[in-house]
């Protein structure tokens, strides 16, 4: 929870956010202003929290997630 709470950004990917404790991570996320982006093909609990949600799954979404960040 301490690295939650003190990142600026949280990609959180394939999960329902139903059970905790793993579904508090996004709201200490959030407390500390970070930017939320959901990877997930259905909408979930916490969707009207995210700053972005990415309808589609984690298989395909990730990869040019990271692609972005890659150096050419």
């Amino acid at each position: 929870m301490i690295f939650a709470s003190q990142c600026d950004l949280m990609v959180i990917a394939g999960t329902s956010l139903v059970v905790s404790p793993a579904n508090t991570l996004p709201i200490y996320a959030k407390q500390n202003k970070a930017i939320l982006i959901e990877v997930n093909p259905e909408n979930t609990e916490m969707s009207s929290e995210m700053d972005l949600a990415i309808r589609d799954t984690s298989a395909i979404t990730l990869p040019k997630f990271v692609s972005m960040f890659k150096e050419n």
